[in-house]
């Protein structure tokens, strides 16, 4: 449309100055849109950058409120899960001390499931007053660590199991595992116990 407009432009020019007066109006008026067109493409050109660069502002928006979102939700999660575990501890702690001691009539081998950097605490210090067992330690293929927590209410994942061997005389309290599938009882120590009845320690299949 442009281009007929410059040809309707050059004939009339060509009318009223002649070839030569025509020629010259002509490469003005042709100057003149070359002008015009450019200045088009620069305003074309500056408001798809706009838009694109206001998509791509949106899209870095977006992803960084879905990653605010969802750290957030991670906050929320840790904390509720430290708030049960709090509680299932002090529920523990309150029924241990209101449950009277005995002693051990004969010896008796258990589990306790720990980390390894307690275990290597254990190993060279003993396993502390207060601390928890397996009622009783049973053959066959041990339990994997999700396992172990679920079956005996365990307030975090276990890394190893170490196989204790309680000395006949020992003073324990028995319970039920609270948070534990149902029937699953434990071991509650009530002195230290010597780091010598540690026999083994298994590292456990994180399932």
């Amino acid at each position: 449309m442009r281009f007929f407009k410059a040809c309707m432009v050059s004939s009339l020019l060509f009318l009223m100055f002649g070839a030569s007066g025509c020629a010259s109006a002509g490469k003005s008026a042709a100057r003149r849109l070359l002008r015009v067109e450019a200045r088009a493409i620069e305003r074309q050109s500056a408001r798809q950058v706009k838009r694109q660069a206001g998509r791509s502002i949106e899209r870095q928006a977006g992803r960084s409120s879905e990653r605010q979102a969802f750290r957030e939700a991670e906050r929320k999660s840790a904390r509720s899960a430290e708030t049960n575990i709090t509680r299932t501890l002090d529920r523990d702690l309150a029924r241990d001390r209101a449950t009277t001691a005995r002693r051990l009539s004969r010896e008796a081998t258990a589990f306790r499931y720990t980390s390894k950097a307690q275990a290597r605490r254990e190993l060279k210090s003993g396993i502390p007053a207060g601390s928890h067992f397996t009622s009783k330690a049973g053959p066959g293929r041990p339990l994997g660590a999700s396992s172990a927590r679920a079956r005996y209410g365990l307030p975090r994942t276990p890394e190893v199991r170490e196989t204790v061997r309680l000395q006949k005389g020992s003073m324990i309290k028995r319970n039920r595992a609270i948070g534990g599938a149902r029937g699953v009882g434990e071991i509650t120590s009530s002195g230290k116990t010597n780091r010598m009845a540690i026999r083994k320690v298994l590292p456990l299949k994180q399932n």
